[in-house]
């Protein structure tokens, strides 16, 4: 791992104050006009607070905090969905999904779609075969590249390769034409680590070593749950992958911190917008699972609950906070370094937020709100906060600290009703929903004004290919169900 600080970081004084660029490699071409570059970041299965900006104590994200302190930290991230293809769906468009949708809708256009409109080049490298072409992930893209068993022999692109492809695409994407000027550039990178499975790194272990401490009260929950504890081997191999999540979040920053040095390297670095985000998170061991949702076979004799069964590890069977709470970073020309916004925000805001800080025209079936104003100092508009999954939506009260999650129609008797105060309880242990009728009855009243005012076509249903089944099987997914 590189200790020195690379290129791209020592010009990060530029992008907060336009200072003069000075560099030792060629003058790059310039973007025709004053319409920056792009940058996204888009880090799989990621936890805001498993990272520095967001009060992580280890040092998982040295680059990431980089740009933290050269730009603004949002501080309530709110993804609209708990497993990839929804939440992919909702931030490239801009949408809420109020029926299950897993490929991009084809009444509004995509990121990719509304930049290549406006005359940027486009260029998708992406780590998760699941966001294909098949399924239309690619509109708008120049060059969209995706992972593909019979391309990389995995279903999942380390960084590693990420990095290799861009080595090879970012030239290209760069260069002049014949005046020696050239279009604006949008990037996306989609980095898969941390997605389970969690590799451990040698080289990490004396910085990011397992540790009880990384247990947190999750052994009190287990035992609240249950009355009764695990054996301590148990709990340590929960700290080990612990602790091998949290070096993977710290791969995932190293990457982005060489695919930064290519595009300063390449592109107008005094010129370039780079957004960090996320498409989920993950439980980790925090939350109960759903009784239909834990590992058994059919007929089995009940055994004595394990945490492992008990507890929820990965994501996308529930809306816990931790599923959803996700990371937005921006930094760059026209965003004011240092500052942090503590109002709620949604990825859904990500799409019109790029768009504006561009000057690019934002289309009116766009549900997410830019956020340049809160960047301006102004007063947030008033937010909406909706998530859902195939058997859950959610919905948070922007007076308060309320939040509503309510099982789909048909899937009653599979969930419960949950009412949490995520001030007070921000991993969601005491659903209040028995104390606080009125507040579920009002709640209620506002998921059915969202669904009624903001509707979108399902994708539920669909015929899939048989190598789209494999894939999801094969990256822990299961039919419909994330």
């Amino acid at each position: 791992m590189r200790h020195h600080p690379p290129l791209w970081v020592a010009l990060l004084p530029i992008l907060a104050c336009g200072d003069p660029l000075s560099t030792q490699h060629a003058e790059p071409a310039q973007a025709e006009g004053d319409r920056p570059d792009v940058v996204l970041f888009v880090v799989d299965t990621l936890r805001a607070d498993r990272l520095e900006p967001y009060g992580c104590e280890r040092p998982t994200s040295p680059t990431i905090d980089a740009l933290a302190r050269s730009g603004v930290v949002f501080e309530d991230v709110t993804a609209q969905g708990s497993w990839t293809k929804p939440s992919m769906v909702s931030m490239l468009q801009g949408r809420y999904l109020t029926s299950y949708r897993d490929i991009p809708l084809n009444d509004s256009p995509t990121l990719g779609e509304a930049f290549q409109d406006a005359g940027y080049r486009t260029l998708a490298i992406v780590g998760n075969s699941l966001l294909s072409k098949r399924d239309g992930f690619h509109r708008g893209f120049d060059c969209y590249d995706v992972a593909d068993r019979e391309v990389d022999d995995d279903l999942e692109r380390p960084g590693r390769r990420i990095d290799e492809i861009a080595a090879n695409l970012l030239p290209q994407v760069f260069e002049a034409e014949g005046d020696g000027t050239r279009p604006p550039v949008f990037l996306w990178f989609h980095l898969m680590e941390p997605h389970a499975p969690y590799r451990s790194y040698p080289d990490l272990e004396d910085e990011l070593p397992a540790d009880a401490a990384l247990l947190g009260d999750r052994r009190e929950t287990f035992r609240r749950l249950t009355g009764s504890d695990a054996r301590t081997q148990t709990w340590m191999r929960i700290a080990e992958s612990l602790a091998a999540y949290d070096q993977e979040v710290r791969m995932a920053d190293y990457w982005i911190e060489q695919l930064l040095q290519r595009v300063s390297e390449h592109g107008d670095w005094e010129n370039t917008i780079v957004a960090i985000a996320s498409d989920h998170g993950e439980c980790l061991w925090q939350n109960e699972l759903p009784e239909a949702d834990r590992r058994q076979r059919p007929g089995a004799p009940a055994r004595r609950p394990q945490p492992v069964t008990l507890l929820h590890s990965g994501h996308g069977k529930t809306l816990a906070m931790n599923l959803v709470s996700t990371p937005l970073i921006l930094s760059g020309p026209g965003i004011p370094a240092g500052t942090r916004v503590a109002d709620p925000v949604t990825n859904a805001d990500l799409f019109p937020t790029l768009l504006d800080l561009c000057g690019v025209d934002v289309h009116e079936m766009v549900d997410g709100r830019s956020l340049t104003s809160t960047l301006e100092g102004r007063a947030p508009e008033e937010q909406l906060v909706y998530t859902r999954v195939l058997k859950e939506r959610a919905v948070r009260d922007s007076d308060s600290s309320w939040r509503l999650v309510v099982p789909q129609e048909g899937w009653e008797q599979e969930r419960a009703v949950q009412l949490y105060d995520i001030a007070a309880d921000p991993v969601g242990h005491h659903n209040r929903a028995g104390d606080h009728p009125e507040i579920v009855a009002r709640l209620r009243g506002l998921l059915d004004e969202v669904e009624k005012s903001h509707p979108t076509v399902t994708s539920l249903g669909r015929e899939r290919s048989q190598v789209e089944l494999l894939d999801m099987a094969a990256l822990g997914y299961s039919g419909d169900d994330g």
